[in-house]
């Protein structure tokens, strides 16, 4: 697949201070995501994600407080929206997110075999930003969007 393998999580950075304006960001796309989701086949909401694409240059030195930024932003619209059985609407709305403002994250989806299950989360580099490194490693890449 091309994608590094994750060594780490965001989960355990200080992420600043509270900022408002992300925070609604982060529950509007994870809202529309969701009914994105609902009304279309996923194949077309996925081309979507992916063609939302200003990213080119997530190595530059500003994209680190970009990423922790919209990584503080999506956690606590998480403990709004719930975690819960959202995994893919919550990947793919961060992704966009990321992938608009230039950040070069990546969409992963993972599978395991037992029990079969699938799993999504948002990457950059070796960190994944949207979910602990202990629950996706237990997954195996199938899909990486860039």
């Amino acid at each position: 697949m091309g994608i590094q393998a994750p060594s780490g999580d965001a989960s355990r950075r200080d992420h600043g201070p509270f900022r408002l304006w992300p925070l609604l960001v982060a529950l509007y796309s994870d809202l529309l995501t969701s009914l994105r989701i609902r009304l279309h086949p996923l194949d077309s909401v996925l081309a979507r994600s992916g063609m939302l694409t200003r990213a080119a240059g997530g190595d530059e030195p500003d994209s680190q407080p970009e990423l922790d930024l919209w990584v503080s932003a999506f956690d606590r619209a998480a403990l709004i929206l719930g975690r819960t059985n959202r995994c893919l609407t919550r990947s793919l709305a961060m992704f966009s997110v990321l992938r608009a403002r230039g950040v070069a994250a990546n969409l992963v989806i993972g599978v395991r075999s037992e029990p079969f299950s699938a799993h999504a989360w948002v990457q950059y580099q070796d960190v994944v930003l949207n979910d602990t490194f202990g629950q996706v490693n237990n997954y195996s890449p199938i899909l990486v969007l860039r």
